[in-house]
């Protein structure tokens, strides 16, 4: 393979996979200190497109469980591809495992907070790309609002480099169906941009299926923008 084409194709692969800060897996920036039911379950689907120099696409699927402890445990699994110049860096397929353990929860205690320690893995590269440890604290603001906030950090095992990490979002109820999401990510190098997040999810079958359309963009003049839309199923139980 020629020295160009090695070249190439690593500018491409970092134009289609270099992640906004989308860390703790799932498509929302921002996670909450909430917890799904007891004993119960929950698979969510979503597809995302990525624009920027580079347009592309990835499915990805998680499962989220719980027994009766105030912990729960998500398994993620995605793929991701374009269609490049060069097929090398056309696709990828990742793996995610998430914990996430409650201190305070927000219906016995008016408000949550926890811990929560996710690894992200490359299953084509065959490397640990990312570990995360995050501490969620959610509020109501009203019978309506919600707001969220995060605070912790993340390790980046390709470049071995930790930073800080944030997020605020708010979650407010439209009617008896309708939810609106606003939220904004970041972290403490200078060189990654920001990251905004603005959808609305559908809440349908008395709350067992959730529908969801998400946008998002990168704060920064080589913005890469993202789009969502995804489907939760929360009727498992054991």
């Amino acid at each position: 393979m020629s020295v160009r084409r090695v070249v190439g194709t690593s500018l491409v692969a970092a134009a289609v996979f270099s992640a906004a800060p989308v860390w703790a897996g799932g498509h929302y920036v921002v996670k909450p200190a909430e917890l799904v039911e007891p004993r119960s379950g929950e698979l969510a689907f979503w597809q995302e497109e990525r624009r920027n120099d580079v347009k592309s696409q990835g499915t990805f699927g998680r499962l989220t469980f719980r027994r009766n402890a105030p912990r729960q445990y998500t398994l993620e699994l995605g793929s991701e591809g374009t269609r490049a110049e060069f097929p090398e860096a056309s696709s990828r397929s990742t793996f995610y495992v998430e914990g996430k353990h409650l201190f305070r929860q927000m219906h016995h205690h008016g408000y949550g907070f926890g811990v929560l320690l996710g690894a992200d893995y490359s299953i084509t590269d065959r490397y640990r790309e990312e570990v995360v440890l995050l501490f969620p604290l959610s509020m109501p603001l009203g019978e309506r609002t919600r707001l969220h906030l995060n605070v912790g950090g993340e390790h980046d095992r390709v470049i071995d480099e930790t930073e800080s990490v944030w997020g605020v979002a708010l979650e407010r109820d439209i009617g008896r169906r309708w939810e609106f999401v606003l939220a904004a990510a970041g972290n403490s190098d200078s060189d990654r941009e920001h990251f905004g997040q603005a959808g609305l999810r559908l809440r349908l079958m008395d709350d067992l299926m959730t529908l969801s359309f998400t946008y998002g963009t990168e704060f920064d003049s080589d913005s890469e923008d993202i789009s969502y839309l995804g489907l939760t199923l929360d009727g498992l139980r054991f």
